[in-house]
């Protein structure tokens, strides 16, 4: 294929860890994965990017691409579809995609407040369990592409376990102490580009969104956000006025001490930062995947005999 030079190789993935039968069934039942199509749709996938000529840089192992061929249920000209947003996106917008770092003070800085972070146990559905603090971002001293910058990074990094690629994810997002600067600081602009990078573009399975606390500032942006996503999404929408009526949805073991489990906040946030010091080098190893820029020609794919030009695939 010759498009991926160190550092994309089979081994730049996470360390692959055996699936269990259990989730090997899950994607059998829920995204039509079998070994045998697996490796197929692998290599036929591999094939494309290969003859692409619009594609120039892409990482190809196995962890990378099933990201996309899972959250389409192998169903291949959509995953081809969103791979290619996905890759024109982080080329067009590197203010959000590049340089995902914890080391990035910034990006520190809103993990240590507990801006955002990951439980350490699985919901009862087997999910990593993302928790996010509005409240914790201050519109003193962080933008919103930091924010952007710091969603995308905990993204990426859960998407390196196969098991939450194929379980996907829920999300529980607290919406205490947000006032009227947290939200002023994003125009609506921002808010949408916000919503195209983590709902079409990043190849994730978004099962269950929780909101606690919510105001009746909340419930207006809330509205608004309802009407920039797809029906689906928003059907997952479950709003709490309280942490207690939370406990319905998520166990209350697995959750911090301060939400009514047994683990402080702080540990869980200092285990997380582990996690993402685990999987930095090959977070910022994707900056190096590269798209023929819209000013550049035109591409024949060779691959499906369909001529086209990079205008024609503008993201919507």
């Amino acid at each position: 294929m010759g498009k991926c030079e160190l550092p994309f190789t089979e081994e730049t993935g996470a360390p692959a860890r055996p699936l269990s039968p259990c989730v090997l069934e899950k994607a059998r039942l829920d995204l039509n994965e079998d070994e045998q199509g697996r490796e197929r749709a692998l290599e036929e996938l591999r094939t494309w990017i290969g003859r692409n000529r619009n594609i120039l840089t892409c990482r190809e192992d196995a962890n990378f691409l099933l990201r996309f061929l899972r959250m389409k249920k192998f169903r291949m000209p959509e995953a081809q579809a969103v791979l290619m947003k996905y890759l024109k996106m982080r080329q067009k917008e590197p203010r959000y995609f590049h340089r995902l770092d914890i080391q990035d003070p910034a990006i520190n800085d809103l993990v240590s407040r507990g801006y955002m972070f990951v439980l350490p146990e699985r919901d009862s559905a087997g999910r990593r369990v993302v928790v996010s603090r509005g409240s914790r971002v201050d519109p003193a001293r962080h933008t919103p592409e930091q924010v952007i910058r710091t969603n995308l990074m905990t993204f990426e990094t859960l998407l390196e376990d196969e098991e939450n690629q194929i379980r996907g994810f829920t999300y529980l997002y607290d919406q205490k102490g947000i006032g009227f600067s947290h939200v002023l600081m994003w125009s609506p602009s921002q808010v949408s580009h916000m919503i195209a990078c983590c709902e079409s573009a990043m190849p994730m399975r978004h099962q269950q969104i929780n909101f606690v606390n919510v105001h009746t500032l909340i419930h207006t942006v809330l509205e608004f956000v309802k009407g920039l996503i797809a029906e689906k999404l928003r059907s997952r929408f479950i709003i709490y006025s309280n942490v207690d009526k939370l406990q319905r949805s998520l166990p209350v073991k697995i959750l911090p001490k301060e939400y009514g489990g047994e683990t402080p906040m702080e540990e869980m946030i200092a285990a997380w930062k582990k996690e993402l010091e685990t999987s930095r080098e090959r977070l910022l190893a994707l900056d190096q995947m590269r798209v023929r820029s819209e000013d550049e020609e035109p591409c024949v794919s060779t691959a499906a005999g369909l001529h086209c030009s990079l205008a024609e695939l503008d993201i919507d």
